[in-house]
Parts: structure tokens; C-alpha cells; sequence
């Protein structure tokens, strides 16, 4: 057989060579997916509402008590109790709607020793406490 004949009949790749190839790009893909992390980044998405709310939750009742000479709607105390229980007292003056967890669950709202209205998500991802103290 001439070279040019030998060169034909080598053409082409060997299983190694494919699955090498095949491994680096399983590595690759494994890779890109732990840094991109899409429940992680969901998490993070629903914590940053809820930081949102309960900002708004809070500024609302700190307007409430600043325009009701510094009483509070009946139902805050010291035991920390379901952001529904107040709905009527700020829904829509202060509030355009109630918000809602992310996951569908309520915030809660108490008064903390110093007498301050506290608002809390009980349902934050990822080991965060997501509150306003107002």
C-alpha cells in the first residue's frame, strides 16, 4: 500500500480520543452548573422580595403610628402574630395590597421590649433573618 493509502485508512478519531473529549466536556458542564446554582439564585430572588416587604410592612406602620399619635393598629403586642391581623389598618391608606411571602406564607409583626414594631419573614432562604425594626 502507498503513503497516500495508509493515510485514509487512519483517518478519523479512536474511542479514547472521544471519550476524552466526552469527559472534559461532562467536567465542563458540572462546572458551569455548580456556579450558576439556579435554586440558589431563586433562593436569594425570594429573600430579596421579602427584604422589600418587610421594609414596606414596616415603613407603613411606623407612618401609622406617626399619624395616629404613636398607638399602634389593636392586635401588635409582644407576641409575634400574622401581618393579617392588622390588614384593615393599613390596606390601602398605608398599603396598597397585604404582601405575601414569596412561598405563599405571612410575615409576622410584634412589638420588642422597647416598645418598636418588629416585622419578620419566618420563611428567608438560606439562613438569613430578614426583619425591620421600625
Amino acid at each position: 500500500m502507498s503513503s497516500m493509502n495508509l493515510y485514509f485508512l487512519k483517518r478519523g478519531f479512536t474511542l479514547m480520543e472521544i471519550l476524552v473529549v466526552i469527559a472534559i466536556m461532562g467536567i465542563l458542564a458540572t462546572v458551569v452548573y455548580t456556579s450558576i446554582n439556579p435554586a440558589r439564585q431563586y433562593a436569594q430572588s425570594r429573600n430579596a422580595q421579602r427584604h422589600i416587604d418587610v421594609a414596606g410592612a414596616g415603613n407603613a406602620l411606623a407612618q401609622y403610628r406617626v399619624e395616629h399619635s404613636g398607638s399602634l393598629p389593636a392586635g401588635i403586642t409582644q407576641t409575634p402574630a400574622s401581618l393579617a391581623t392588622v390588614s384593615s389598618a393599613l390596606v390601602p391608606t398605608y398599603l396598597p395590597t397585604l404582601p405575601v411571602d414569596p412561598k405563599g406564607g405571612e410575615y409576622l409583626v410584634s412589638i420588642d421590649a422597647q416598645n418598636r414594631v418588629v416585622v419578620n419573614a419566618p420563611q428567608a432562604e438560606l439562613g438569613v433573618v430578614i426583619s425591620a425594626i421600625q
